[in-house]
């Protein structure tokens, strides 16, 4: 899937897929990631790769970083748009499209070594409650009101049709 080309004035933004991983235990999966400005709570995924779709991404990406073989395409839940300058190299910002993906609870174990992971800033992979992550004071997730959309998820169930989320 192509970026978004950009006019004149507009930010260039790379697109890419992530996913809710919630395990039978409503836990969340969350990557931390160490960017330049701070360390970020994050859904595991990543950009798309020329001539992928959003749901090869996130299938590639999720065997690569956690281990997680997808046996089937996933609900689009989210849809989250994040212009930072300096946040994603040579762009001005990311679009991610966000899934649900239920589990049964799992050790991560994805395919890259741990120098590749650090190559990519991930610091480390951990489940959360939601009450863990309301109860989480200091810490930068993405997007930053994932702990209360989070709660609102398991409470009502996946939205009719895709959130449109900021930062």
């Amino acid at each position: 899937m192509a970026d978004h080309q950009p006019t004149e004035g507009e930010p260039r933004l790379r697109r890419g897929s992530r996913a809710l991983v919630v395990d039978t235990e409503d836990r969340l999966l969350l990557v931390l990631i160490r960017l330049p400005h701070a360390d970020v709570w994050v859904t595991p995924g990543g950009g798309i790769e020329d001539g992928e779709t959003a749901m090869e991404a996130l299938h590639r990406e999720l065997l690569e970083e956690i281990g997680l073989e997808l046996a089937e395409d996933p609900p689009l839940v989210w849809r989250r748009t994040a212009v930072l300058a300096g946040s994603v190299t040579g762009y001005d910002g990311q679009v991610d499209d966000i899934h649900l993906v239920r589990v049964k609870a799992f050790e991560p174990a994805g395919q890259l070594t741990e120098a590749e992971l650090a190559a990519e800033n991930v610091a480390a992979i951990r489940w959360w409650t939601a009450a863990e992550l309301l109860a989480a004071e200091g810490l930068r997730f993405a997007p930053r009101e994932l702990p209360a959309l989070f709660g609102d998820l398991l409470r009502h169930g996946p939205p009719a049709e895709p959130l449109a989320l900021g930062l």
